[in-house]
């Protein structure tokens, strides 16, 4: 036995994951907001807002415009819109 498994092991790992919960929060929101590939900012907020609670349903209409829906278990889904129109 290596102690892995004591209490105090456990619990200096459950601190060292609780330190990167702030810093992991901020890495996904600036994929979202500054990465290169739509590809990866869609990814990364689709993995925000499923941890959320909220089933996303990306829709990619062509490469101006993508919908994404939302699904939550309330009966009024919520619809975010992203157009890049030039009209």
């Amino acid at each position: 036995m290596h102690g892995g498994k004591s209490p105090q092991a456990l619990a200096k790992a459950e601190e060292r994951l609780r330190a990167l919960e702030f810093p992991a929060i901020a890495a996904v929101g600036a994929l979202i907001e500054h990465a290169d590939s739509d590809a990866v900012r869609l990814a990364a907020a689709r993995w925000a807002l499923e941890l959320l609670g909220h089933k996303a349903a990306v829709q990619v209409h062509s490469e101006s415009e993508t919908i994404i829906r939302l699904i939550r278990d309330d009966p009024a889904p919520l619809i975010l819109e992203q157009r890049d129109d030039d009209e």
